[in-house]
């Protein structure tokens, strides 16, 4: 039986909320996360899983995690581009890192949030890296941080063409089974878990999860949804357009695309309903005001 892919973000987080320990390994890879910021461990602060028959096209399917000084750490696989993805990704910083201070607390209590995502596409032009790590720096001499609390980092998976046998670091190696594991043979597969053996463990592990039934039952209706919302977002991006040509293209196509995200916060918001969110966690999530859920009947 084939592998299941990994830029899948359901296999994704099921696969490493499952095992903090290869977790911690990939994230030590990378090279913010060396010598004395190396990770000692980590808890999983969000390991649920979507059942069978709850998977929906807007769930959110990242892994938020928490080391032992307080670091946090968000971690996404996103098989699929995204209009403002970067503007997403600040959003979810934005709701992790707010969310670290209560009512009387000190700033100096809020933790410095990593944001750290693995796309199946291109997205950064102008640059081979694969690795790009974004910070607030000032304009001048772009050295100077405003604060070292905000870190956004983008692995762009397509851009590891390297073949196996010129691989040269452990996230090199991460990168590459995550582009390839549902396509590698056995002598290739054996040939990474001999350099790391958290990786041989994640190859044991996905095998595992490829076997199982409901696990391949979930992984083709999370197929099924990203593909119902990428068809929804298409469409609403050509009514969009259409309108644009009446009332300016520009306007046009951004009403379409922000009416897609209207729709796909809605949808956030009825899901998590279901499981139990408070009004006030449906509200940070989603980004939609008290007013706005009561309209829909929330």
């Amino acid at each position: 039986m084939r592998l299941l892919p990994l830029y899948n973000d359901y296999i994704f987080k099921a696969l490493f909320v499952r095992n903090p320990d290869i977790l911690l390994d990939l994230i030590n890879t990378l090279p913010q996360f060396t010598g004395e910021h190396k990770v000692a461990e980590i808890s999983i602060l969000n390991p649920e899983l979507p059942k069978l028959g709850e998977i929906d096209k807007v769930s959110i399917l990242d892994i938020r995690a928490r080391d032992l000084t307080g670091r946090e750490f968000i971690l996404e696989m996103q098989g699929n581009s995204h209009p403002f993805l970067p503007e997403r990704l600040l959003l979810y910083w934005s709701k992790t890192f707010s969310s670290g201070i209560g009512q009387g607390m000190e700033y100096s209590a809020l933790p410095k949030v990593y944001s750290i995502n693995f796309l199946n596409f291109l997205m950064i032009g102008n640059t081979e890296f694969f690795h790009t790590t974004f910070q607030i720096l000032d304009t001048r001499t772009g050295k100077i941080a405003l604060t070292d609390h905000l870190e956004i980092t983008i692995i762009e998976l397509p851009k590891i063409s390297k073949k196996m046998a010129s691989l040269q670091s452990d996230l090199e190696r991460w990168i590459y089974f995550f582009r390839n594991a549902h396509k590698l043979k056995e002598e290739p597969l054996q040939n990474l878990s001999s350099n790391n053996p958290m990786i041989s463990k994640a190859i044991g592990e996905l095998e595992f999860l490829s076997q199982d039934e409901k696990t391949r039952q979930i992984y083709e209706e999370r197929l099924k949804a990203d593909l119902d919302y990428n068809t929804g977002m298409a469409d609403a991006y050509r009514k969009g357009e259409a309108k644009g040509k009446q009332e300016g293209i520009l306007v046009g196509k951004q009403e379409g695309i922000l009416e897609g995200e209207f729709r796909k916060s809605v949808n956030t918001a009825r899901v998590m309903v279901k499981e139990g969110f408070t009004v006030d966690q449906i509200i940070r999530i989603t980004g939609l005001t008290e007013e706005e859920l009561f309209q829909i009947g929330i």
